[in-house]
């Protein structure tokens, strides 16, 4: 039975999660995380990647939708060095530390209905291998905050896990997860977001500038990119503009946060080429609540 689970994490980097969506629910604050050590054969860690994100990442994507794992993530090595140990970790995020009993029967239904995409005609074998699998735990942070302040009260809204929603002509895409909260060391804000159907996340951390009277932010990109955000009020709305960014812009970029009840807000982003005389929305997301 040992054999055949070391089997399966090398093949599909799974260790079970959780059995009900009531057991998920009495679990949330559990953060499991399973890493998956994994090398490129010589001269294909690019490729190795695009076989990851079309094939482990497509079958994940599907995974938390299904709410079987709680999310997932790509690091690279960013090593020159050939002689790394390993070039990626797959990372999985699980509700509990299950096991693999917990979601085969659901996990090998998705894997049924997979067909692996080659890579230049390669397959996994071909293009990497697996180097060692490890768990890692996050452990539960007291939230409870001594900062007072209007400040804290203006971003207590948005506290919480959601579920982002591209608003197009069709109606409503889902596209990613969207994790809020106030820091435990003091009172900042953090936040976590993950594509559900491709490997990019951003993380950020916030401040309150007394001097200012206003939230600052930076955010960190999992390309290695990075933008800072100013947050301004405007009536009930709030204003994220970019102060500073690695990414090249043309004019001016902010993002709309517009509060429409408990559960529910959107973030439209605005851009202006005239220097803020004018702005036009270029896209609209409906964040909707998953939990506090």
């Amino acid at each position: 039975m040992k054999n055949k689970i070391i089997v399966l994490i090398v093949f599909l980097h799974i260790i079970p999660i959780i059995s009900c969506a009531q057991e998920k629910a009495e679990n949330k604050q559990q953060k499991t995380w399973t890493y998956t050590f994994l090398k490129a054969k010589q001269n294909e860690k690019e490729n190795f990647k695009t076989f990851l994100v079309k094939n482990w990442f497509a079958m994940d994507s599907i995974a938390v939708s299904q709410g079987l794992f709680n999310n997932y993530k790509l690091i690279e090595n960013a090593s020159k060095e050939a002689s790394t140990e390993w070039d990626y970790i797959v990372a999985v995020e699980y509700f509990t530390a299950g096991t693999y009993s917990d979601i085969e029967k659901e996990w090998q239904e998705i894997r049924k209905n997979h067909k692996t995409v080659l890579v230049n005609g390669k397959g996994m074998k071909d293009l990497g291998s697996y180097v060692k699998s490890e768990i890692v735990t996050e452990p539960e942070i007291n939230n409870e905050l001594n900062c007072q302040g209007n400040h804290i009260k203006l971003i207590e809204p948005f506290i919480g896990q959601w579920h982002e929603y591209l608003v197009t002509k069709d109606g409503e895409e889902l596209y990613g997860k969207l994790n809020i909260q106030l820091d435990s060391r003091g009172c900042g804000i953090r936040k976590e977001f993950t594509h559900l159907q491709q490997p990019f996340t951003y993380s950020t951390l916030g401040y309150f500038d007394g001097q200012k009277n206003k939230w600052i932010e930076t955010y960190t990109f999992s390309n290695g990119a990075y933008s800072i955000y100013e947050w301004n009020q405007d009536g009930k709305d709030f204003l994220l503009s970019v102060t500073q960014s690695a990414f090249k812009q043309q004019g001016l970029s902010r993002n709309r946060w517009k509060i429409l009840n408990d559960d529910l807000f959107q973030i439209i982003v605005e851009q202006s080429s005239d220097d803020g005389k004018t702005w036009e929305a270029k896209s609209t997301t409906n964040m909707r609540r998953i939990s506090y």
